[in-house]
């Protein structure tokens, strides 16, 4: 019997099934560091930019601020992607920094400060409401959501763009009326969903909730002393109480996290998005399981070796496995069609 001779095989060639992949969660871990390390620029860029009036303790707490939103909102972000708390508290950090720059002696940068001067607390409103599962639930919540986002936008833009000065009083008036009313309503909401939800619930979203109600009456305060039109002095410290408010809300987060309101993939949403997604890319699925257990050493098969991961084995293509079936061979069903 003639031997059929086997051609070489080149050890820097690899299959496509065992090609070298990136861990599961790294491009996700990538993306949110180069947004973290973007907005950090951009903070020190506005710092380095110099404003109309004199540094004052606000702006600097403003700044440590917009930090604070983003590294808890990257976080949040991180352990549930398919949450929206996190993408909130990262949008919230991008307009708090935006507001930040009403004071930039740079016109084009003052303009788009004043523009956008109102719009972190919509976000905030709508981050209130949608905690922990990132929706909002409920007509009401979403008619506050969408109220506040008219308030701080639609009434904004003729105070800046309008010349004439009692026009744009008028419509700061209007919109001073109606931003008081729309925290009263997420007041309203919040409180009441904190009231009526089970024992451990309350505990687990009282952190965040409780202090977002405390958040929500303390801004109302200043809003209402504000539009009194008080000396400089008082309407610095007004400014100052407010921005400490705002600051002090991702130290809820943290500690509303702690206490379980916002676990690692803690919720069957979550599990269950991932799976979904999972059918149609398998190494998703080693991804979810990391997410879950904590331990990047593990996939889903519970193996610590990469080749025995779910992905190596059901990801494979072109030459599927045969398996034993009441003493015929068949291929292994597909995935997907599950």
């Amino acid at each position: 019997m003639t031997a059929i001779s086997q051609p070489p095989i080149d050890s820097d060639r690899r299959p496509p099934e065992t090609a070298a992949r990136p861990a599961p969660g790294t491009s996700l871990r990538d993306a949110l560091l180069t947004i973290g390390a973007l907005l950090g620029l951009l903070v020190l860029i506005e710092l380095a930019v110099p404003v109309t009036s004199s540094v004052s303790a606000a702006s600097i707490l403003d700044g440590i601020a917009v930090m604070a939103y983003t590294v808890t909102g990257l976080i949040a972000w991180h352990r549930r992607p398919h949450n929206h708390i996190g993408r909130l508290m990262v949008a919230t950090a991008v307009t708090l920094l935006a507001a930040g720059m009403a004071d930039d002696v740079i016109e084009g940068l003052r303009t788009i400060g004043e523009l956008l001067d109102s719009l972190p607390l919509a976000v905030l409103l709508q981050l209130l409401l949608a905690f922990p599962s990132g929706r909002v639930v409920g007509r009401a919540a979403r008619w506050a959501v969408a109220a506040g986002y008219l308030v701080a936008i639609v009434l904004q833009i003729p105070q800046v763009l309008v010349s004439d000065e009692g026009l744009a009083d008028l419509v700061w008036n209007v919109q001073a009326v109606l931003g008081l009313c729309v925290l009263a309503a997420v007041f309203v909401l919040t409180s009441r969903r904190l009231a009526t939800s089970p024992p451990v619930i309350r505990r687990q979203l009282a952190p965040f909730i409780g202090y977002g109600c405390v958040a929500i009456a303390l801004i109302a305060v200043c809003v209402a002393v504000l539009h009194l039109q008080p000396d400089p002095a008082i309407t610095a410290l007004t400014i100052l109480v407010q921005v400490a408010v705002v600051s002090v809300l991702p130290v809820a987060f943290v500690v509303g996290m702690l206490a379980g309101a916002f676990g690692r993939a803690g919720e069957v949403q979550e599990v269950a998005l991932g799976l979904a997604e999972a059918s149609a890319d398998p190494a998703l699925l080693d991804e979810l399981v990391i997410r879950t257990l904590g331990d990047r050493a593990r996939g889903s098969t519970g193996q610590r070796t990469p080749a025995n991961s779910l992905t190596a084995r059901v990801g494979r293509a072109g030459r599927p496995s045969t398996r034993a079936v009441g003493g015929r061979s068949r291929p292994p069903a597909s995935t997907s069609a599950r």
